[in-house]
């Protein structure tokens, strides 16, 4: 085993980096992809035609769909493309609500690899977001990754063209995003460019496209479920606790997710049932609520 393994995580990115310069490889870590989804049957095929894609080994990663109860049919779906992977999983739950975090707890309860990659099934990976997001496991042991999101229309993307000519996807332009406020780039951006010093990491953690160790997952419970019946801010809170158990988080641009868009909730319902959680996500995260308008989000 490489002997950059050993690197101790003390908050320096300079060890990372370097020790990142050094790995040569191969690849040796299982991963577990857990795909939660709720009605995206369509969005999420092109998802699973991504995965096919990718330039990580294929026999050291899993595939596990988690459904939150959907009614579109996304179990024909799983089983018409379980025999492209090594293992895929397929996992639902009576659609009493937005349960999120359950989705997410029972992907990750079902989950065998050593790093668990949590995708929303409406994310849309480039074929390197597995190699970039695992390359720092290699090298490390405390830490999770952070991918970064492309926002785009896929309406016009067939399956096909993602198995066939996934390069053409490069080309679509970027789009103002509900799920991203509007806009059209990541509004993290301004975050990562000095995450080294970032006074709330956790703030970017994502869990539409990030990456952490399943027994570091299970070590501080899971995600929490107290989150379900509105939308957002279970990721951030599972982050903040895993940057707390002395996980290092670390942004990778190269993880790159294309965020699909499609019709799920207005920016008035995101508002009403962000403002919920955010009260949620601020009793139990101490000095949130402070960071958080620092930053005027």
């Amino acid at each position: 085993m490489h002997n950059l393994l050993s690197v101790a995580l003390d908050n320096d990115y300079s060890r990372i980096e370097a020790a990142l310069a050094g790995w040569s490889g191969p690849p040796s870590l299982s991963v577990s992809v857990v795909l939660t989804t709720y009605n995206m049957r369509h969005l999420l095929e092109k998802t699973l035609c991504g995965l096919q894609q990718q330039t990580y080994p294929a026999h050291l990663f899993e595939v596990i769909v988690s459904d939150d109860g959907s009614s579109d049919g996304v179990e024909e779906i799983a089983r018409q493309y379980a025999a492209c992977f090594a293992h895929l999983t397929f996992l639902t739950q009576p659609d009493t609500g937005y349960r999120l975090a359950t989705a997410r707890n029972r992907g990750l309860q079902a989950a065998q690899g050593e790093v668990v990659v949590s995708l929303d099934g409406d994310v849309l990976p480039t074929p390197d977001l597995l190699k970039a997001h695992l390359a720092p496991f290699h090298v490390g042991e405390r830490m999770a990754t952070i991918g970064y999101l492309r926002y785009v229309d896929t309406s016009q993307v067939a399956p096909a063209q993602v198995l066939s000519d996934f390069e053409s996807l490069s080309n679509l332009p970027d789009y103002g995003s509900r799920s991203n406020w509007g806009r059209a780039t990541d509004r993290r951006l301004p975050e990562f460019a000095n995450f080294k010093h970032h006074p709330a990491a956790y703030n970017c953690f994502h869990g539409g496209n990030v990456a952490f160790r399943r027994e570091e997952a299970l070590a501080i419970g899971l995600f929490d479920e107290e989150f379900n019946g509105n939308w957002g801010y279970e990721d951030l809170e599972f982050g903040y606790r895993l940057w707390k158990r002395g996980n290092f988080l670390v942004p990778v641009a190269a993880a790159l997710g294309l965020h699909q868009e499609r019709e799920f909730l207005t920016l008035e319902q995101r508002q009403t049932q962000r403002n919920l959680n955010f009260e949620k996500m601020a009793a139990k995260v101490p000095g949130f609520r402070e960071y958080r308008q620092q930053i005027g989000r």
